[in-house]
């Protein structure tokens, strides 16, 4: 009876570790025609700028050949999947800084489109899009990762928050290759 019990849960836990690899992957397939990803960056206050992090997202994502958008203005389809990540950071008196990262992949925004619209071969999808009352009410977050942090004063903040960003951007490059084959 011990025997079977151990084959039973040696078996479960196998097939669950690769169930979870296999959706884990599902989770970051996209279209052959969307593999760019775009990319979204905020923080929190002042200790760490938007541009920096996004600039540290871009140069990773590189360096892992994947491609990305420049600018949201080169997007010529609102349905592209993005790249999310929020820093919430701030700074004791002591001069340590604490906080959290969190990246997130978001793909296939929903829109509130009627059935003419669908429908009708001449408009496109980012024309109705930007007329009033017809934007995205929410994406699905498809991947995420998050890490938070403690760096005492005597540690270059700056260069430890871009240490962990570049490896929540590896972490994401990783799955998101092997899920497209790239």
């Amino acid at each position: 009876m011990k025997i079977l019990f151990k084959v039973i849960f040696t078996s479960l836990t196998f097939f669950s570790i690769i169930n979870a690899q296999s959706l884990a992957t599902l989770k970051l397939q996209v279209p052959n025609d969307q593999i760019r990803v775009q990319i979204l960056a905020e923080g929190s206050n002042d200790l760490f700028r938007d541009s920096s992090i996004e600039n540290t997202m871009k140069l990773q994502l590189r360096r892992n050949n994947i491609e990305y958008f420049r600018s949201n203005n080169e997007v010529d389809n609102p349905s592209y999947p993005y790249l999310y990540i929020n820093l919430h950071a701030d700074k004791l008196n002591s001069g340590d800084v604490y906080g959290q990262i969190k990246i997130s992949f978001k793909r296939h925004s929903l829109f509130n489109l009627t059935v003419p619209e669908i429908y009708d071969e001449s408009s496109k999808l980012k024309d109705i899009v930007s007329m009033p009352g017809k934007g995205p009410f929410f994406s699905v977050a498809t991947w995420s990762s998050a890490q938070l942090f403690y760096i005492p004063s005597r540690y270059n903040y700056e260069q430890r928050i871009k240490d962990i960003i570049t490896d929540l951007v590896d972490e994401f490059s990783a799955l998101y290759i092997d899920a497209n084959n790239l």
